[in-house]
């Protein structure tokens, strides 16, 4: 959710706590909120798709430089996964794309359906990550003993891909809790503006 989406739904609040409600403005601010929100939704899938492709052809390129059955492992495990999330995030948003009816409460509650698979999809991005993991650790495990020689940027290679994937995971978690709660603090605005405007 954007600030200018954020400030919006602030405002809805104050509004409705003042006890004169503007009920015809705040119905017209939901309606924009899904139209932008879709448009965002839109922009995120196809961010998804360019990412994807990018990453199969990164896999493909590996694969045509892998040296033992691990890396090849490795490497198709990861354009297998990559495929999977692009997958489960399609399935996740199916029924989210547009409301059933030109309602106030369909828009209501095609934005609070929204921010549920919103939150099922950060517990699948834990998901994707702990199976990221399975495949990467080991093979690292594997791989660096093979290569005692190779010292990146003159690191020793253990502490060096341990810390380089403390820093992705790290980074993940954190931008999935982040994620979580805006969608929180997204889905109690719409919680009330439905309790006000349909009550």
């Amino acid at each position: 959710m954007s600030t200018e989406t954020d400030r919006e739904l602030r405002d809805w609040m104050e509004d409705w706590r003042d006890d004169t409600p503007p009920a015809a403005e705040a119905r017209a601010a939901i309606v924009r909120h899904v139209r932008r929100r879709s448009r965002t939704l839109a922009l995120v899938v196809a961010g998804e798709l360019v990412v994807t492709f990018l990453l199969l052809g990164l896999f493909g390129f590996l694969l045509t430089r892998a040296q033992d059955p691990e890396t090849v492992a490795v490497v198709v495990g990861g354009g297998l996964l990559a495929v999977a999330a692009l997958v489960v995030a399609n399935w996740n948003r199916r029924g989210t794309w547009r409301p059933s009816a030109e309602t106030t409460e369909a828009f209501l509650e095609i934005s609070l359906l929204r921010c549920r698979r919103g939150l099922r999809a950060v517990r699948y991005a834990y998901g994707i990550m702990v199976v990221e993991a399975l495949l990467l650790v080991p093979w690292f495990l594997v791989t660096i003993p093979r290569h005692p020689d190779r010292r990146p940027f003159g690191w020793d290679p253990y502490l060096y891909y341990g810390t380089l994937l403390a820093l992705i995971f790290g980074a993940a978690t954190l931008g999935c809790r982040w994620y979580a709660r805006r969608v929180r603090r997204e889905r109690g605005a719409l919680r009330e503006a439905r309790q006000d405007l349909l009550s």
